[in-house]
C-alpha cells in the first residue's frame, strides 16, 4: 500500500512539473522577444522579425515532441516506465538549463537548441497517463485518477505563469528556467525514491521516427469518428493561436504592465478549471456532450470576434477569460 501511494505521488509530481515547464514560457517569451529592453535582439530589429522569432520558439517544441513522443512511449513499454522517466528528466534538465543560459548570454540560436532538447524530452505527461492506467484496474478509478491529474495541470498552469512572469520581471528571465532545472532534478530524485515500476516490460521494440505522423494519418481513416478528429484539429488550431499569441498581442496593442498581463494569463487557468469541472458538470445534467460542444464553439466564435474588435484592455480581458470558459466546454 505504501509503495502504491509513493508511486502515485511520484506520478503526480512528474505531471505537475512537466506542465509547469510547458506553461512557464507563455509568461516569458513574449516580453523576451518583443521588448528591446531584454536585449535578445538589437534595438533595430523590426517587430515583424521579432514575431517571427517568437513563432519559431513556440513551434519548435511541439514539432520535436510530435516526432519523439511515440518513441518514448515504445521505450516505456519495452524498458519500463521508471527508466523512461530517468531519461526524460535528465533531458529536460539539460534543455531548461540551456534555455536559462541562452537568455543569460543573449543567444537566440542556443535558445532554439534548448527548445529542441526540451521538446524532445517532454513526454512526461504521456508516461504519467500510461502509469496511471497501469494502476487503475477499472473505469471508476481511472476517471478519479485522471480527474486529479487534470486538476494538477490547471493548478500548475496558474503557478507557472505567476512564478515565471513575476520572477522574470524582478530577477531576470533566465532565473525561472534555472528554477525549473532544479525542479526537474527534484522530480528525478522523487522518481528514484518513490516510483515503483507499474508495467511489465515487453520484448518487442522498434524505432519508428515517423510513427507520430502515421498515427495522426491513421486517425483520419477511422470511419465514424474522423469528423470528430477533424473538428478537434481545427478547434485546437484556433484555440492554440489564441493561447500562444495572447501575451504578445496584448503587449503590442494595449498599454498594460507585464504584471497585469501575468494576472490575466493566470486567470485563464482559473476559469478553464471552472469551465471544466463546474459549468460542464452542471450542463451535463441537462444537455448531451455534442450539444455542450456546440455551445462552446458558438461561444468561442463570438468572443474571439469581440477580442479582435476590442479597443480597450478591460473588454478584451473579459472576452479572453470567457474564451477559456468556452474552450474548456468544447
Amino acid at each position: 500500500m505504501e509503495k502504491r501511494k509513493g508511486t502515485f505521488f511520484a506520478i503526480y509530481f512528474a505531471y505537475f512539473l512537466d506542465y509547469f515547464g510547458y506553461a512557464i514560457v507563455f509568461g516569458i517569451f513574449g516580453p523576451l522577444m518583443l521588448d528591446p529592453e531584454f536585449g535578445m535582439f538589437s534595438p533595430e530589429t523590426s517587430l515583424r522579425n521579432r514575431n517571427i522569432a517568437l513563432g519559431i520558439l513556440f513551434a519548435i517544441y511541439p514539432l520535436v515532441q510530435l516526432l519523439t513522443a511515440p518513441l518514448f512511449g515504445d521505450i516505456a513499454d519495452h524498458f519500463g516506465r521508471k527508466r523512461t522517466f530517468y531519461i526524460l528528466n535528465i533531458g529536460a534538465m539539460t534543455g531548461y538549463f540551456l534555455s536559462g543560459l541562452a537568455i543569460y548570454v543573449y543567444s537566440f540560436p542556443l535558445l532554439i537548441l534548448s527548445r529542441v532538447i526540451t521538446g524532445a524530452f517532454s513526454s512526461h505527461r504521456g508516461i504519467c497517463m500510461a502509469s496511471l492506467s497501469d494502476l487503475s484496474p477499472d473505469e471508476k478509478s481511472r476517471s478519479k485518477n485522471y480527474g486529479i491529474i487534470a486538476t494538477l495541470g490547471g493548478l500548475s498552469w496558474i503557478i507557472s505563469i505567476l512564478v515565471g512572469g513575476f520572477i522574470s520581471q524582478s530577477m531576470g528571465p533566465a532565473i525561472p528556467f534555472w528554477m525549473t532545472t532544479f525542479f526537474s532534478f527534484l522530480s528525478l530524485s522523487i522518481i528514484f525514491v518513490f516510483f515503483h515500476e507499474t508495467h511489465e516490460t515487453s520484448e518487442h521494440f522498434s524505432f519508428e521516427p515517423l510513427k507520430g505522423i502515421r498515427n495522426i494519418a491513421a486517425c483520419f481513416q477511422i470511419k465514424g469518428i474522423r469528423s470528430l478528429f477533424t473538428f478537434y484539429l481545427f478547434m485546437m488550431m484556433g484555440w492554440g493561436i489564441n493561447l500562444l499569441w495572447l501575451n504578445p498581442y496584448t503587449l503590442s496593442r494595449y498599454l498594460v504592465t507585464p504584471q497585469t498581463l501575468f494576472i490575466l494569463l493566470a486567470s485563464t487557468g482559473v476559469v478553464w478549471s471552472l469551465g471544466s469541472f463546474t459549468i460542464n458538470k452542471l450542463l451535463l445534467r441537462r444537455y448531451k456532450s455534442h450539444e455542450i460542444a456546440r455551445m462552446g464553439c458558438i461561444g468561442l466564435l463570438v468572443v474571439f470576434i469581440c477580442c479582435s474588435l476590442s479597443k480597450n484592455f478591460v473588454p478584451f480581458a473579459i472576452c479572453a477569460l470567457l474564451a477559456s470558459v468556452f474552450g474548456a466546454l468544447v
